[in-house]
């Protein structure tokens, strides 16, 4: 439990704290791991228009859609 929550906290508030993303926004997520999938989920929340996955592994797409 305690990995999901630092996961989710760190990348929900990079996406609205560090990033300060706004409604609209284009963001790019480099990594689609869990703190990468949290940034974008983040992203998402924040009402970012476009959000662009990269990973070296193609299977972390199917997870990021």
């Amino acid at each position: 439990m305690a990995l999901l929550s630092c996961c989710v906290s760190t990348g929900v508030g990079a996406a609205w704290n560090t990033a300060n993303v706004q409604n609209g926004s284009t963001v790019a997520v480099f990594g689609l791991g869990s703190v990468g999938l949290a940034v974008a989920e983040g992203a998402r929340a924040r009402g970012a228009s476009r959000i662009i996955g990269v990973d070296v592994n193609p299977d972390k797409f199917i997870k990021g859609m």
